[in-house]
């Protein structure tokens, strides 16, 4: 009876051995399975993003061939070496309303690092708007620079006032829409990150435009002409659900 109670027990040992090789089996098949299917669709959402096509039309003059990232980024690697404002800090405040800031340094500033703007403007002007992510370096993928791109904006929206006030008015408007040009191709067809830079830079901007339009120095004509090409603009406006 106890050679049988020996037997059972160690019959009962066996199987739950068994049973536990075979679980981690399958455990680990399943676990592989999974692996591989999460590489094989990382691999066709990288494929979907380089193939996506984000047409858009270029607001105003003569559309130029090439990707504006060209002169998007050496107008931003002018903004990261803007020493009388390092974090951007006064063109912010001065882009809100503050009153305390000194506008000499503001017009100093504006006038020494013109070529940004241009920069800007000619990138605007380009075919393609599409960053030239690397999707195959993952989380080490190279942005657009957070704090250049901020400086940037507010780089374009002060220019805009400036002009306003001097009276500039149709060219003040044309460079506001050249800078949600730069907010949309921040936006479009990237990461989440550089979509919510691109709706902080289109905040900025369309305040700015508002502004503008509320100064009450526009004509009809030119007033007709804005509205002609936000409607433009409205159409490319980037989605939010490639980046998700």
């Amino acid at each position: 009876m106890l050679n049988l109670r020996k037997r059972t027990i160690l019959e009962i040992i066996a199987v739950v051995g068994v049973l536990g090789i075979l679980s981690i089996f399958v455990v680990t098949r399943s676990s592989n399975e999974r692996w591989t299917a999460m590489n094989t669709r990382v691999a066709e959402l990288r494929a979907e993003a380089r193939s996506r096509k984000m047409p858009r039309t270029v607001l105003h003059g003569t559309p130029l061939p090439g990707n504006a990232w060209d002169d998007y980024q050496i107008a931003l690697n002018d903004a990261q070496t803007w020493n009388e404002d390092p974090n951007g800090a006064m063109l912010a405040r001065f882009v809100n309303g503050d009153a305390t800031v000194d506008r000499t340094l503001i017009d100093q500033m504006v006038a020494t690092h013109a070529e940004a703007i241009e920069h800007l403007r000619r990138g605007a002007q380009k075919t393609d708007g599409q960053y030239p992510y690397r999707w195959e370096d993952g989380a080490q993928a190279a942005l657009p620079s957070i704090l250049a791109s901020r400086k940037l904006v507010n780089f374009g929206v002060a220019q805009a006032r400036i002009w306003r006030e001097s009276g500039r008015t149709a060219e003040a408007a044309d460079l506001l829409l050249d800078v949600s040009m730069f907010a949309r191709d921040l936006g479009a067809n990237g990461v989440l990150l550089t979509s919510l830079i691109g709706d902080a830079a289109y905040l900025m901007t369309f305040n700015e435009l508002r502004n503008l339009v509320l100064s009450g120095k526009l004509t009809k004509a030119q007033l007709a002409d804005v509205e002609k090409k936000l409607e433009t603009h409205d159409h490319h406006l980037p989605s939010i659900r490639p980046p998700l």
